[in-house]
């Protein structure tokens, strides 16, 4: 995790990077993702393709909100305001 602190006459600047547990994080969740497929697929055959199809866009959304967390995070403070803004892309 890399942060970097930028400091002005106007605000405070503080930015938040992960790219190394973004990159841990998608390589356990998609060993996690194969065991599983590989195992029912042994165990079911043909069907587990069509409900691997069927269920991909719960799977993403679920590794969209809970696996990567935001990995570029920005908090600003100016004029005793605290602004946030996330992202999934550093910027």
């Amino acid at each position: 995790m890399e942060i970097r602190i930028t400091k002005t006459e106007k605000y405070l600047k503080v930015e938040k990077i992960a790219k190394k547990e973004l990159i841990i994080r998608i390589i356990i969740f998609f060993l996690i993702i194969l065991y599983f497929f590989v195992h029912s697929y042994k165990k079911y055959g043909k069907i587990t393709i069509s409900f691997a199809l069927f269920t991909s866009p719960v799977v993403v959304s679920f590794y969209l909100a809970f696996i990567i967390k935001y990995p570029y995070e920005v908090i600003i403070i100016k004029n005793r305001k605290i602004i946030r803004y996330v992202s999934l892309f550093v910027k």
